[in-house]
């Protein structure tokens, strides 16, 4: 299995309306076209300071292929949804882990 985690960095102003757009429609569309084994979207605890909250978004992939069509198809849109919404209030970083 492959984990693929982008973390977030929000604006406290956006973080509402960040929350909603993820659950709305990125998290509905992962969970619903059933491209991924899983998804969550969580809160980071311990990093947050009184301007930014931090997310992840943790995406489970059965194989490497299944990643890849991610990464080439659906993850540019959806960070490029993001930017155009949000700018440099939303800030992220992605990495990705294996099961060992």
């Amino acid at each position: 299995m492959i984990i693929y985690n982008t973390t977030f960095v929000v604006d406290l102003k956006e973080a509402t309306d960040f929350i909603y757009e993820i659950k709305t429609t990125i998290l509905l569309d992962l969970k619903s076209n059933k491209e991924c084994q899983d998804a969550y979207f969580l809160e980071l605890q311990n990093v947050d300071t009184q301007e930014h909250i931090s997310y992840a978004l943790q995406i489970h992939f059965d194989d490497l292929a299944a990643f890849n069509n991610y990464k080439l198809f659906k993850e540019p849109k959806f960070l490029e949804q993001i930017t155009n919404k949000y700018g440099e209030k939303v800030l992220y970083f992605s990495t990705v882990l294996k099961e060992v």
